[in-house]
């Protein structure tokens, strides 16, 4: 075997058991000790590095799809849809309308409803409505009914009139007016409507009124003759007839009607004032259709004239008196109970089922 080897810091061969270079005294041994750790300790480090490299886990980056996002807006997006549909159907919509426009509340009539133009409808013109609701209860169902029914053949009609966010139906009550047919033998006569003027025209002695929403109205023919009508919430308003009265000198009895058939006209009544004999009685016509004894009520109170001279108005009672009586105006004076004094007057326009007090132009009803 071969046993030299050379020096690594001279290069004079040497021999494998020399402990150091007979040439240079380099420390063999020292160096041969020094190898041997080096050659033990790289291969460790290897399988150590090795090792490490495969425990390590190898990450790789996992893009997201864009899909995913656009897919989740257009699931909100169609429930988004659907849950409007629902919320602004025509039906919920129509339930809605219903309920406010038969409340009676002008309020929220006026925000249920237009005109045929798309108008909208203010509180003080939906007030004759709300009091023919008081007068005939029958009335508000017959308004709902044709609403959520969807009817074409009264005057309350469900009408697409815009949209909701730009997509979804807008639903109103369109209210079809009509005109107030008038016949009368006054001449050249003037209008009133509730106490305000309102023009007219003529068609052969018959007057048509500016058309005005379903309700029920006071017709005044030249301050003279005054008569409660009605326009309906289904079809055309009827004729109605306010004549004056015309008496002849040859037969006093003979009184031009001008009220419905079976009622005697109210310049026939007997016009009544007291005199100082008869200041503590009270006054009750003879006519059961002139008198303004029973009850009558608005959406506010109710006032009960009894044929004993005593009267209610809501939780107050006490005595009235009729002062006067003349055509259709009204003078009373009440007295209440528990109260001393003259006691206070008011005046009234008595009209078939209406009485109105003229101070502040509230009415109630049969």
């Amino acid at each position: 075997m071969n046993d030299k080897e050379f020096c690594p810091n001279c290069g004079k061969p040497v021999s494998k058991s020399d402990d150091f270079c007979q040439n240079c005294g380099y420390a063999l041994k020292q160096y041969r000790e020094n190898n041997k750790e080096d050659s033990i300790t790289q291969p460790k480090q290897t399988e150590n590095h090795q090792q490490t490299q495969q425990n390590t886990p190898i990450t790789h980056n996992k893009k997201k799809s864009p899909l995913i996002p656009i897919i989740l807006v257009v699931v909100i997006l169609i429930a988004a849809y659907l849950g409007g549909n629902w919320y602004f159907s025509k039906s919920r919509q129509s339930q809605v309308l219903s309920d406010n426009m038969t409340s009676g509340v002008t309020s929220r009539m006026a925000s249920a409803a237009v005109t045929e133009s798309g108008s909208k409808i203010s509180e003080s013109d939906l007030k004759p409505l709300s009091n023919l609701y008081i007068k005939d209860s029958s009335t508000s169902e017959q308004v709902k009914n044709s609403i959520l029914k969807d009817s074409q053949s009264t005057n309350f009609k469900v009408a697409e009139v815009g949209k909701y966010l730009g997509l979804f139906p807008k639903y109103k009550i369109v209210i079809v007016k009509q005109a107030i047919e008038i016949e009368t033998n006054i001449d050249n006569p003037s209008f009133k409507l509730n106490g305000k003027s309102i023009s007219s025209r003529n068609d052969d002695g018959e007057y048509k009124l500016s058309k005005r929403i379903p309700g029920l109205y006071k017709v005044s023919v030249s301050g003279k003759k005054t008569k409660q009508v009605i326009v309906p919430v289904a079809g055309e308003a009827d004729e109605y007839t306010i004549n004056e009265a015309n008496i002849s000198d040859d037969d006093e009895d003979d009184v031009s009607t001008t009220e419905q058939p079976a009622r005697t006209s109210r310049s026939s009544r007997r016009t009544y004032t007291p005199s100082k004999d008869d200041e503590d009685e009270y006054y009750e016509p003879s006519d059961d259709d002139e008198t303004f004894l029973g009850s009558w009520t608005n959406d506010t109170s109710t006032v009960t004239f009894n044929d004993d001279g005593t009267y209610s108005l809501d939780d107050k009672t006490g005595t009235y008196k009729v002062n006067s009586w003349h055509g259709d105006q009204v003078s009373i004076t009440y007295y209440e109970d528990g109260k001393s004094g003259p006691g206070w007057t008011a005046t009234y326009t008595l009209d078939d089922d209406s009485l109105e007090l003229n101070s502040n132009h509230m009415t109630w009803y049969r």
